[in-house]
């Protein structure tokens, strides 16, 4: 249907006559104007073309007419090329108005286009120049000519020579040159060259491309394009209103000095090294729309030269810098840095960050814009301190100086309006929004009044975004840390964990009051955690008001004090914090309301509340300095307004159980607040009295009450003022009530118990009114003041009697005391101490000590007792008897040591002056009779029982002990009383000597002295002893031998020498006896190794000239002593029998003989206890040419056993005339074993000139029983004695039994009756029979039983 509605539309055209004739017309129209443009154009070709050069004149003022230049042209050649002409013009040259040439060439190729030339528009289809050289300048006006034509329209004439360019289709410039000349100077000259550019023009679009060589700046090519786009049909295309395109351009310099006397132009001295970049520009309508600069910069120094400043530095920078909205070239609206990064003077990295700045003109202002992202702070500080300088703004540097600032600026996002042209003048209204992370900004305020106050924060993240009208807030923060020293006293708050929210109001609006509120806002740590939400009004012409609530879930009360506002007065918040220690607080509310210029709203028109209130528990705190603190308290503490009041239901101080507890100050902001504290408390009377000496009370009483000692319980009442300001002046006030109770003031005095009664004090001191109590066995009164000067005395009455005295001295001491005695003590303060006097006559108490302190109950005896007590310890003055001529004094300086009491310093005296003072121990004894026996009883009486207690054990102990304390006692008697023995003449001196004991003896038969040694290389001890004469009296009492005799359970090391040595009345020689024990290291190893330890006698030495006896042995013994054990190795030389035993008191028994002896013996048990029992061992005898006298028997047991006297008595065969002179014998032999107390001997053997007497057998050393047999061979002739001898030795039933040959025999055998004997019974009566040779032989030695 549509294609036959076509065709009937062309077939009723074609019949239309008006339309035929209009075809027609334009048809022959066609053919009159092209056929003569035809003719026109072959006519040119072949007529023109070859004689172009005789037109020159005519084709230069077409030219000339074209480009609206004066542009002048050599020789001319053309041709027909394609389907247009090809003209080549040479030496073509456009002077500039002042004559210099402002464009010429060496060639020209131009190339027209046939079709513009069909249209009557002729135009270039290619425009080639060859080698140009092209100047460019700046005018003094600022227009830029090119080749002496202004490149900028100037709104009358246009741009003929841009339009002409722009409408050729190519156009091609090789190997030119382009000179440069700023006639302003503010650019320097210079020369491009080897220039390439390319112009591509189509009907609306248009191309450039140059590259081109810049000597001057860089060594490498520079290249420029030019893209844009002119309107449709527009005939003016020079007109740079009316282009829209892009500009690009990309360079690396080499050579900066140009480019640095450009910036110099601008006030600033610049070195840059290696600079490259890339220029894009967006263009339109005259105008940049947008342009980009990617730049780098190997190294960038600039300075301004009228700053006396380090200059800026900055390596390895690069930025995209982009510039955007509408502006001229070189006026910018709106400036954007993206990727800004580098290094500050080679040190500081900073960037990458993203920056923009804008600024547009408004109705009635001008709106700024500010963006920042991806921000260091810390970097920006740094490159701001280093640039400040050089564009002075030293004012603003001094305040950046100011602060610290690190963090992040992730987003900042600012627009406001101004009335005028300043960013920071009559500011309109603004909108924000801003987001940071782990700011810190911290301003230091650098004016001298400041103190270097710093206000600021750390590590908070958080956002603001809102307006002028209003905007919200959030914060978060870990580790963060708040100062605000206009708010809190403390420098520094630091926070585990911060987050909160809230708003704003009206923040620019000048007229309405600027509110910020917290809608919730929760900070912790370790000291407190907190919640809290409110608001706060800055008020232009008022105060401010706040308006804030808050609860603590957590506090440590020990740091609440650091987050106390300054509202808080500041003697308060010093008090709070020096005296809160502890405590843990819960669910603590707080609020501050009101108008802050009437805090803390005291006045009934200033309304409003300040209130915190926090229980808490575990609490400890001080409250003055020097007073004991307060500990496990539990309560809750108020502050209300200007108010505190701290509330404990229980409490602690010093072990005393309080209640009801009030410390309150009424008035925190006081110039001198006062705090008044009130309690009870309950609990041991040691503890409080512990409480006073831990406060200046201590001081108050001159340290009464430093060593007093209490027991029981009793309760206090307690007031104490104390003025903040000055707690020198503290007030204190209470009552004691005692109950019971035991106190002893002073170290050193008697207990007084159960007492009953109240004691007020204060800081003035005691007041006792009759306490009652009972002392030394007796009821006691106390009664004590404190005088005005501050001195205390307390005054006791009462009676001693003789079982509490003894417990007071030594409780073994009771026996010796009887009755009782009145006394009175005083103890009185002064500066340095407490003084205490004890008075009494002693009258009724009865002493049975030895003389010379025996006393009967019915005389008097004065004693006196004064006592100086400090903190470092005591002096003791004591004297007995008479003023004029006292029985005994006692001076003593007693050191506290850690607590403990020790001797410094000790003299006394009896029936002797005193010494003077010295450090050590004393001692002067002159009596006529010392009764030793006597002393020792009571010395037994008293340290019959392991420690020695009361007075004497609690100051004296044992000096032993301490072996660096000096000693130096002196005894001096006429009798010495020991037993049935007195000793005439005795001096005694005792004295330490370099940690030794030393005892100098002076006395009938003893002369010499004794050190006595204990250390660490000595644990049991050690005895160097050395005697001119020592005489040991055989009339020593019983307890004293037993003491000699007893089993040792340890034994010291010993090195005794005596050069006349008696004891028992016999004078036994010279005596050297050397003895060691074990080292602790050998003992300890002993102990490991679960060996015995051991004694060793190195040598024992007994010398005369009759003998010399020598023996050594070990001791062992094992754990307490158990299992001991002696063996011991003797050798006696005898050089004259019979003198030796005449010596040890036997004397005409023996006569000459000499020989040895040489045993080793072992028994169990000590070396100073023979146990014969296990008496085991073998020695052996050897003597000759003795001889045994006549004597009575009896001298001793054993000699009695061995005596052949006996034997005559009970038979009857008669040897007078060999025995009646006494036996002598050339040779004496035998062998002993020992095995547990059994002696036997199987060869004992005796040879005279008259007879061989045999023995063998076994003696018990236990029992004292013999079983021995005899043979007595009289020598009748040598061969009949030798007959009969071999006779009994060749019978082996009679063996020669062995026996211990150490012992004498009394008298010799007178008579022989018989051969042989047999002799058995104890050695007191032994039982003696004649063994005939027909009866049994008896053989004693074929058993060791005992008989």
């Amino acid at each position: 249907m549509q294609e036959g509605t076509i065709q009937s539309q062309v077939q009723q055209a074609a019949k239309n006559p008006t339309l035929r004739r209009a075809g027609a017309v334009l048809f022959w129209a066609l053919v009159v104007v092209y056929v003569p443009l035809c003719l026109a154009l072959l006519a040119i070709k072949w007529l023109v073309l070859p004689e172009i050069d005789r037109y020159r004149p005519e084709i230069q003022q077409f030219l000339q007419n074209q480009t609206g230049t004066n542009i002048q042209i050599g020789q001319l050649q053309a041709n027909w090329r394609g389907f247009g002409p090809h003209l080549e013009i040479e030496n073509v040259r456009l002077p500039q108005s002042n004559g210099e040439t402002g464009f010429e060439a060496s060639r020209i190729q131009l190339d027209w286009s046939l079709p513009s030339i069909l249209a009557f528009s002729p135009r270039l289809k290619n425009l080639e120049l060859h080698s140009p050289l092209l100047s460019v300048q700046r005018n003094l006006q600022g227009e830029i000519v090119v080749a002496g034509v202004p490149f900028v329209d100037d709104g009358t004439e246009g741009n003929p020579g841009l339009d002409w360019l722009l409408d050729q289709r190519r156009v091609l410039l090789k190997n030119g040159i382009l000179n440069w000349q700023d006639s302003l100077g503010q650019f320097p000259d210079s020369q491009a060259v080897q220039a390439e550019l390319l112009i591509e023009n189509t009907l609306n679009r248009h191309q450039a491309g140059l590259v081109f060589m810049l000597p001057s700046l860089a060594e490498s090519p520079i290249q420029a394009t030019l893209n844009f786009k002119t309107p449709l049909l527009e005939r003016q295309l020079g007109d740079i209103s009316k282009w829209k395109g892009t500009f690009h351009v990309d360079a690396v310099l080499d050579r900066t000095q140009p480019l640095e006397t450009v910036i110099k132009n601008f006030g600033v001295d610049a070195q840059i090294s290696q600079p490259q970049g890339q220029l894009w520009i967006d263009f339109e309508k005259g105008l940049v729309q947008r342009s980009l600069l990617n730049a780098r910069v190997a190294k960038l120094r600039f300075a301004n030269p009228q700053v006396d400043a380090v200059p800026f530095d900055m390596v390895n920078t690069s930025a995209l810098i982009e510039v955007r909205g509408e502006h001229l070239l070189f006026e910018p609206q709106a400036l954007s840095i993206r990727q800004l990064q580098g290094q500050i003077a080679g040190r500081q990295q900073f960037g990458p960050t993203d920056l923009a700045v804008s600024k547009s003109s408004v109705d009635g202002g001008t709106q700024w814009g500010l963006q920042i992202s991806k921000l260091d702070a810390a970097q920006a500080k740094a490159i701001l301190l280093e640039l400040g300088p050089h564009l002075s703004q030293q004012a603003q540097l001094d305040t950046l100086k100011a602060l610290d600032i690190s963090g992040r600026i992730n987003r900042v996002d600012l627009n406001w309006s101004t009335a005028g042209g300043s960013p920071i003048e009559n500011s309109q209204s603004f909108n924000s929004d801003v987001e940071f992370s782990n700011l810190m900004l911290f301003y230091r305020d650098p004016s001298a009044n400041s103190n270097g106050t710093v206000t600021g924060f750390k590590n908070l993240s958080g956002t603001f975004k809102g307006n002028d009208t209003a905007g919200r807030w959030t914060l978060i923060g870990k580790n963060s840390e708040v100062a605000l020293p206009e708010i809190f006293a403390s420098e520094l708050l630091r926070f585990d964990e911060v987050k909160g929210e809230g708003a704003w109001t009206h923040v620019f609006s000048p007229d309405v009051p600027t509110r910020f509120s917290v809608d919730q806002l929760e900070a912790r740590n370790a000291d407190l955690h907190i919640n809290t939400a409110g608001t706060y009004e800055f008020l232009r012409d008022e105060a401010d008001v706040v308006d804030l609530k808050g609860t603590l879930p957590m506090a440590d009360v020990a740091k609440v004090s650091a987050y106390l506002p300054l509202v808080v007065g500041s003697s308060a918040r010093e008090w709070l914090s020096t005296n809160l220690k502890a405590g843990l607080a819960k669910n603590g509310e707080f609020q501050l309301t009101g108008r802050l210029s009437d805090f803390p709203f005291d006045g009934p028109n200033k309304k409003g509340v300040f209130r915190i209130e926090i229980p808490f528990e575990g609490g400890e705190f001080t409250y003055a300095p020097g007073w004991p603190g307060i500990q496990k308290v539990n309560g809750k503490a108020t502050f209300n307004g200007k108010s505190m009041l701290v509330q404990a239901e229980t409490a602690e101080t010093q072990g005393v159980q309080l209640k009801d507890v009030q410390a309150r100050i009424d008035n925190l902001d006081a110039w001198e607040p006062l705090l008044e504290i009130k309690g009870q408390g309950q609990g041991e009377l040691g503890n409080m009295v512990a409480f006073v000496n831990q406060s200046p009370v201590r001081e108050i009483l001159n340290e009464a009450l430093i060593n007093a000692q209490v027991e029981g319980n009793a309760n206090l009442n307690l007031q104490i003022n104390i003025p903040i300001a000055a707690p020198d002046e503290t007030q204190v006030k209470g009552d004691l009530l005692l109950k019971g109770n035991s106190i002893r003031v002073v170290r050193g005095m008697p207990t007084v118990s159960n007492v009953d009664g109240l004691i007020q004090f204060s800081n003035k001191g005691l007041f006792i009114d009759k306490l009652l109590g009972q002392a030394l066995g007796g009821p006691v009164t106390l009664n004590g003041t404190t005088d005005s000067t501050g001195r205390m005395e307390i005054r006791a009455n009462g009676t001693a009697r003789a079982r509490g005295l003894a417990q007071y001295l030594n409780p073994l001491a009771e026996p010796y005391l009887a009755g009782s005695t009145p006394y009175t003590v005083v103890v009185a303060t002064r500066e340095q101490g407490v003084v205490v006097d004890v008075n009494s006559q002693l009258l009724g108490l009865e002493v049975k000590l030895p003389s010379p302190f025996n006393k009967k109950a019915d005389t008097r005896l004065s004693f006196k007792l004064n006592q100086a007590a400090t903190n470092q310890g005591e002096r003791w003055a004591i004297d007995l008897g008479p003023d004029g001529k006292p029985t005994a004094q006692v001076r003593a300086v007693v050191l506290d040591e850690g607590g403990q009491p020790g001797i410094d310093s000790l003299q006394f005296a009896v029936g002797a002056p005193l010494a003077a003072p010295t450090v050590g121990f004393q001692g002067d004894v002159r009596v006529p009779v010392i009764d030793l026996d006597e002393w020792r009883e009571v010395f037994n009486q008293i340290t019959s029982v392991p420690g020695n207690a009361g007075l004497m054990g609690e100051f004296m102990g044992d000096p032993a002990s301490n072996p660096s304390m000096k000693l130096k006692v002196g005894i001096r008697t006429d009798r010495l009383n020991v037993g049935s023995k007195s000793f005439e003449g005795v001096s005694v001196a005792a004295r330490t000597v370099e940690n030794r004991w030393q005892f100098d003896v002076k006395a009938k038969g003893v002369d010499g002295y004794l050190t006595w040694i204990a250390d660490k290389q000595r644990p049991d001890g050690a005895v160097l002893a050395r005697f001119k004469t020592l005489v040991i009296p055989q009339t020593l009492d019983s307890d004293m031998r037993n003491l000699v005799e007893e089993p040792a359970s340890s034994i010291p090391a010993l090195d005794v020498q005596v050069d006349n040595f008696t004891l028992n009345d016999l004078a036994l020689g010279s005596l050297k006896l050397i003895a060691v024990n074990q080292s602790r290291e050998e003992q300890a190893r002993a102990t490991l190794t679960q060996r015995p330890r051991e004694w060793k006698l190195e040598e024992l030495r007994v010398e005369n000239p009759e003998s010399v006896t020598t023996a050594k042995g070990v001791w062992q013994y094992g754990a307490n002593f158990t299992k001991q054990r002696t063996d011991i190795d003797v050798n006696q030389t005898v050089k004259n029998g019979g003198g030796l035993l005449t010596r040890l008191g036997m004397a005409d028994v023996f006569r000459g003989g000499e020989g040895t002896l040489v045993g080793r013996l072992r028994w169990n048990g000590a070396p100073t206890n023979i146990d014969y029992g296990s008496l085991s061992g073998q020695f052996k005898l050897l003597s000759n040419k003795g001889q045994f006298l006549k004597a009575d028997p009896g001298v001793a047991k054993l000699l009695g056993v061995l005596s052949l006297q006996s034997i005559p008595r009970r038979f009857a065969l008669d040897f007078r005339d060999v025995f009646s002179e006494g036996f002598a014998y050339d040779t004496m032999e035998a062998d002993v074993a020992l095995k547990e107390g059994i002696a036997s001997t199987q060869n004992f053997k005796m040879t005279g000139p008259s007879a061989t007497v045999l023995i063998d057998g076994n003696l018990d050393l236990e029992s004292e029983t013999q079983n021995l047999n005899v043979v007595v061979l009289p020598d009748l002739n040598p061969a009949g004695g030798s007959l009969i001898y071999s006779v009994i030795a060749a019978n082996p039933a009679v063996g020669i039994a062995s026996l211990i040959a150490d012992y004498v025999f009394k008298d010799p055998l007178a008579k022989i009756f018989s051969f042989q004997y047999q002799v058995s019974g104890p050695w007191s009566a032994p039982v003696i029979e004649r063994v005939r040779k027909s009866d049994p032989p008896n053989n004693p030695t074929t058993t060791n039983a005992r008989p």
